[in-house]
């Protein structure tokens, strides 16, 4: 129970903190194709994966 509410917690931070516009605005200049921000994204989410557990990982990346 405390790892969803802390995961809530941290994808509302992320939220207000405008996070993912920062990162699509940064990224932009730099991946020109779709497939290969498709792939950015992937490895991005592997690495993620890779050093947290899965509940809050998902509960945090995805929008609710």
């Amino acid at each position: 129970m405390f790892l969803v509410a802390s995961a809530q917690v941290s994808a509302w931070l992320i939220t207000i903190a405008e996070l993912p516009m920062m990162v699509s605005d940064l990224l932009q200049p730099l991946v020109d194709s779709p497939r290969l921000l498709f792939i950015v994204i992937m490895v991005a989410i592997l690495i993620v994966g890779m050093v947290m557990d899965l509940t809050p990982t998902v509960l945090i990346l995805t929008r609710y």
